[in-house]
């Protein structure tokens, strides 16, 4: 997890981090006193951008006050980086995945291919009814439009 590098969003997340949290209201009033050109929906939309990033998050006992996020606190306290797999690790569970996921297609394409024989003759019989029941049809309207 990084910190913002410029913008809006930069400074938003120095005043979180400067004061520790803060609610909107309170960086609204932090940005005007740094001078910071910054309208209410910039500053509402970089707080989303901030939320969605991951690099800011809401406290869990008062819900509108703004925390950083503790991954990036603990970088910013340890200097080192809270999560740490390396690529050998992620592309070995990918590849465990991929084949559980190539012999579960394998099953499911063996499975729809013995239904399918088993269900030929099945088919085979609902277009027999079906155009019988259509011969039906044609046969009653033919006689009730000739009589009315």
């Amino acid at each position: 997890m990084n910190k913002p590098k410029r913008g809006i969003s930069r400074d938003i997340f120095d005043v979180i981090n400067d004061n520790g949290s803060a609610t909107y209201t309170s960086i609204f009033k932090e940005l005007r006193q740094r001078d910071s050109s910054a309208t209410p929906a910039q500053i509402r939309k970089s707080l989303d951008n901030l939320l969605f990033r991951q690099q800011i998050e809401r406290m869990e006992r008062n819900k509108r006050r703004f925390i950083i996020n503790k991954a990036i606190l603990h970088e910013q306290i340890t200097g080192q980086k809270q999560l740490n797999v390396s690529k050998e690790l992620l592309l070995d569970k990918a590849r465990e995945t991929e084949s559980i996921l190539n012999e579960s297609l394998a099953d499911n394409i063996q499975t729809a291919i013995q239904k399918e024989t088993r269900n030929q003759s099945m088919i085979f019989m609902e277009y027999i009814f079906i155009v019988g029941i259509s011969a039906g049809v044609a046969a009653i309207t033919t006689i009730l439009m000739r009589y009315l």
